[in-house]
Formats: C-alpha cells, sequence, structure tokens
C-alpha cells in the first residue's frame, strides 16, 4: 500500500518526561519547488529538540516532509514553517530545525531556525569552580576544586609549608597566571 504525503503530524507521549534529553533526526533527501523558477531545490534538513510531553512520530514526519516536494517556498520560509508545525504538534523544551539547501546558482544555503519553550524549574546550579568533596566519610563541605583545597581538607598533610594561592594552589611566586587566575586572591600560609 502506498502512503500519501500528508500535513498531519502524530506524536506519542514522552517515555520519560522528567528528564532532559535530545532526539536528532535527519533527513538527507528534503525536496521542495523554488517558487520563482519551479524547479527542484534539494536540502538536508536537521531537527534537534528536547521533548516534554509528547515525541514526534517518525513516520508521520516521513510523510509530512513528503508534502512539500510540490510546493514553491522560499528556504527560509520552509525552515521556519517546519519549526512552527513541529513545535504545534509536540509543544517541546527546545527545538531547532536546520536546512541545508544544496548549490543553486553556486551558492549554499542554510537556515537556522530556533525555538525555546518554557523553561523548566532548574536546579541550583554549583559554582563552576568548586564540587562536592568528600575525605573524611561523615564529613562533606564545599572547597574549591583547585590543589589549595587539599591544605584544608580533612586527613591532608600538606607536603610543603608555603604560601599558596587559595583559588589555583599555586606556590607563592611560581604562579604564573597570579593577575589572570588570581585577582585580589589572599595567599594563605598550608601547614603539616
Amino acid at each position: 500500500m502506498k502512503k500519501q504525503a500528508a500535513k498531519d503530524l502524530e506524536v506519542f507521549l514522552n517515555p520519560y518526561p522528567d528528564r532532559d534529553y535530545e532526539i536528532h533526526m535527519e533527513c538527507p533527501e528534503f525536496t521542495c519547488l523554488c517558487p520563482r523558477t519551479g524547479q527542484p531545490d534539494f536540502a538536508h534538513i536537521d531537527i534537534h529538540y528536547v521533548p516534554d510531553h509528547e515525541c514526534i512520530e517518525l513516520k508521520s514526519l516521513k510523510l509530512y516532509l513528503w508534502s512539500y516536494r510540490d510546493e514553491g517556498a522560499f528556504h527560509e520560509a520552509v525552515v521556519n514553517k517546519i519549526l512552527d508545525d513541529l513545535v504545534a504538534a509536540c509543544q517541546p523544551r527546545w527545538m531547532e530545525v536546520e536546512g541545508e539547501f544544496f548549490v543553486r546558482g553556486g551558492i549554499y544555503t542554510t537556515v537556522t531556525a530556533e525555538h525555546h519553550g518554557k523553561p523548566r524549574k532548574a536546579k541550583p546550579k554549583r559554582s563552576k569552580w568548586r564540587s562536592r568533596i568528600s575525605d573524611a566519610g561523615s564529613t562533606s563541605r564545599w572547597l574549591p576544586r583547585c590543589a589549595s583545597w587539599r591544605a584544608t581538607a580533612p586527613n591532608f598533610s600538606a607536603a610543603c609549608a608555603r604560601p599558596r594561592c587559595r583559588r589555583c594552589g599555586a606556590e607563592s611566586g611560581s604562579c604564573s597566571r597570579t593577575s589572570s587566575c588570581c585577582p585580589g586572591e589572599r595567599w594563605k600560609r598550608t601547614s603539616r
């Protein structure tokens, strides 16, 4: 039985709605018609999205993309229309549609359209330069990720008693990046 191109997009329930994960779909054989000349335009369509409650069913997506074969549209209009239709069908958290159109008149065209849905309640992010370290069983606290955390961590004996930078751990006078990595940092003395 031969399937006909259709503009209807089907969706199914996301099996993991509480998790952020990305779905990537490619259509390397997308075609539409040039609205000026009526000649076919060929493109590679990439779709990336993070689903919310629903995901796009692949066969309906294939039939939807086939429906553009007999339509005349500019590249920018096609990519944005695809994005609008996909967003209307599944309301993703984030979606990007990119169309890489093959050469026409010596020019390649790439059109990218992006959608940002409602942000989820984000968990508080940890500082980039800190991590949770537990050296003594039940004792855990926030300490810098660099070498100087060793001097303050429980059950650690420092190898030297020279002053070290609190942020990068470099010994006094040996840090080549003192001005850029530790502006305004105080030096502290490590002990055994």
